[in-house]
């Protein structure tokens, strides 16, 4: 059996702020290590619920479209959040000294989209 099977890794996902009710957090991008088996819909879910908890009655907004964000178009009066799905990623060099799965998934410093980012 090959080592990888039967074992479940976290998923990575990139969440982003937008806005100045975020305060310090505007513009700010954050990866965030999902649970094992926690898909983005439920993590989007999670994250609305939490930080509509922590902004009281602040309107809390997913940005849904992965796209470059114009903030002269926003509400002024709303915290955004964008979130989208990424992989590790990892130089040729780190490849060879990460060489199992699991070394893979801890002591993470870089991600990428799998998707192509639009301006759609």
């Amino acid at each position: 059996m090959n080592q990888n099977e039967g074992r479940i890794w976290s998923l990575y996902y990139r969440v982003v702020f937008y806005g100045s009710k975020w305060g310090d957090f505007d513009g700010k991008e954050f990866i965030y290590k999902a649970p094992v088996g926690i898909r983005i819909a439920e993590m989007t879910n999670k994250l609305q619920s939490q930080f509509e908890i922590q902004m009281g009655r602040v309107k809390v907004q997913q940005l849904t479209n992965i796209k470059d964000i114009n903030k002269g178009e926003l509400n002024p009066e709303v915290a955004y959040f964008q979130i989208v799905s990424v992989t590790p990623y990892f130089a040729s060099e780190e490849l060879l000294r990460k060489t199992t799965q699991g070394s893979r998934n801890f002591a993470l410093s870089k991600c990428h989209c799998g998707g192509k980012l639009t301006t759609d």
